[in-house]
Parts: C-alpha cells; structure tokens; sequence
C-alpha cells in the first residue's frame, strides 16, 4: 500500500480564537498580518520540532494496520515523488 507522504498544508490563525496577554496601542492591517505572518513561521518550525509528519506516517500505518484485516502481511509505504 502506497500512501502519499504526510505535509502540513496550511496554518490557519484565527485572531477570534487567539488569546492575547497585552495590548495597547493601535494596531493597522500591516501590522496584524506581519504578527500573523511570523507566528505562521513560528507554528511551521514548533510542528518540525515536534516531528508531526514523522507522527502522521505512524497514525497512519497504525490506522491502515487496524482498517486492512489480512493474514498476509501489510506492507506500508510512502511516496517519495513529492
């Protein structure tokens, strides 16, 4: 079974959903979308940290284990075209 290598699409910043701890002053478009671009940067680099493609392929193969009921053996891979 050939999967398709696991990536991170997009990060989605909601500033509805965001806590801010201070805040004074005011604030134009410009430099909301700076602050939102670096905290873009800063999520894309915590997720490298963290491995979270190496933990998706292991999701995965789990998941695909449990879903793919055969006395033969599984044999999982990912594609490295991309």
């Amino acid at each position: 079974l050939t999967l398709p290598q696991p990536e991170i699409l997009d990060i989605l910043i909601s500033p509805s959903k965001t806590e801010i701890f201070h805040e004074r002053g005011e604030w134009d478009d410009s430099a909301r979308q700076t602050l939102e671009m670096r905290a873009k940067i800063e999520l894309r680099r915590n997720a490298e940290t963290l491995k979270l493609v190496d933990k998706a392929k292991e999701n995965s193969i789990l998941l695909f284990k449990k879903l793919i009921k055969t006395k033969k053996q599984l044999i999982i891979q990912f594609d490295e075209s991309n």
